[in-house]
């Protein structure tokens, strides 16, 4: 082996076993040594202090990993150990911790979610309601969905809609009727999803929003009613929880609240719900006179809003043509439209 020639021709005599040498080369000896200017560098202070620096027997670097400096060796770690004590020797300093990471995790999730926004988005404009004569007011132009995407819808599938309610001169509410599976459900609650997405009224700290213009008044609650549901377990049935939760909105609205209903007395009987829902939409309408918008099928309540100025009917737009034997073909263009829906067309969708 060339090492073994190598090495015999500096040190002949000295004897060597698998070819490997046994000796001290004086060679190798000048070039692996520690300190030497010409060899490995002396690291030995680096590798004590690094060893001697932190905890690596207690329970928390064996179980997860993580390694704690001894005091002394990171003077920022030890500065921001000190601070979290200090902070939590008292109650409102683990708050004010608390609170302090909890608008933190609030500003990193709105960051996200403008990111994922498809299409136009806008910063939203608040007006001024000092006044107590002034309307509440919300306007959204090209109003698109904060979650709905094209990679699970399909390219161009959402529509995105205006929305103008409140203001002077313009219906504070929208009576939105059918066809069924039109879109209404979703454009009734988009105001209040934008709303609730991250916390109450996110649009309301300046968080971007998917829409090309959005202009609104200060929103104080935000109140929603999708579709029927039950508490079982609590022993509520479907009827009795849409009482209680639209009781509760009765009672807590302010003429500054947002308000999406969606098929509102659906619980029960259709006598009985259509009168439900007329009822709630007149308290809202005519008595808290707060912003909203009601979905429901009951084209009584229609016939009955339609010289309102204070209700703007509207429907889901769609295209009626000829279809198969005496059966109507209705395209959906979710695209929302001023005046009533003539009919639900819940047989064609079925």
């Amino acid at each position: 082996m060339l090492l073994h020639l190598n090495l015999e021709k500096h040190c002949p005599g000295h004897p060597t076993r698998h070819g490997a040498c046994v000796f001290a080369s004086r060679v190798l000896h000048h070039l692996l040594t520690p300190g030497t200017g010409v060899g490995l560098p002396n690291i030995d202070s680096v590798i004590n202090h690094f060893k001697d620096a932190f905890d690596w027997v207690e329970l928390e670097a064996n179980n997860s990993g993580r390694i704690i400096p001894h005091e002394g060796v990171d003077l920022e770690y030890d500065s921001a150990c000190k601070k979290v004590k200090e902070f939590n020797k008292t109650p409102q300093g683990s708050a004010k911790i608390t609170w302090r990471c909890i608008k933190l995790d609030v500003l990193i999730s709105l960051a996200i979610a403008s990111e994922y926004y498809e299409g136009p988005t806008s910063r939203p404009i608040i007006l001024d309601s000092s006044s107590p004569d002034e309307v509440p007011c919300f306007s959204a132009k090209s109003l698109g969905h904060p979650v709905l995407r094209s990679d699970s819808l399909g390219k161009g599938t959402f529509v995105p809609n205006e929305i103008m309610i409140g203001d002077s001169g313009h219906a504070s509410f929208i009576l939105l009727t059918g066809p069924n599976i039109g879109g209404g459900g979703i454009n009734s609650s988009l105001p209040s999803l934008l709303g609730c997405d991250f916390g109450p009224g996110s649009f309301q700290v300046g968080a971007d929003v998917p829409a090309d213009s959005f202009e609104l008044s200060p929103v104080d609650r935000i109140f929603v009613w999708m579709g029927a549901k039950d508490h079982i377990m609590a022993g509520q049935g479907t009827f009795l929880t849409e009482l209680s939760e639209t009781a509760l909105m009765l009672s807590s609205a302010t003429r500054n609240s947002l308000v999406a209903l969606d098929e509102l007395g659906c619980g029960t009987s259709i006598s009985d719900g259509q009168a439900i829902a007329e009822s709630v939409l007149q308290h809202f309408v005519h008595k808290v006179q707060c912003r909203g918008m009601f979905s429901a099928h009951c084209h009584r309540l229609a016939v009955d809003y339609q010289n309102d100025p204070k209700v703007l009917l509207c429907h889901m737009g769609c295209r009626v043509g000829n279809g198969v034997g005496d059966v109507e073909e209705v395209t959906f263009l979710y695209r929302l439209t001023p005046s009533a829906c003539p009919k639900s067309y819940g047989a064609n969708v079925a």
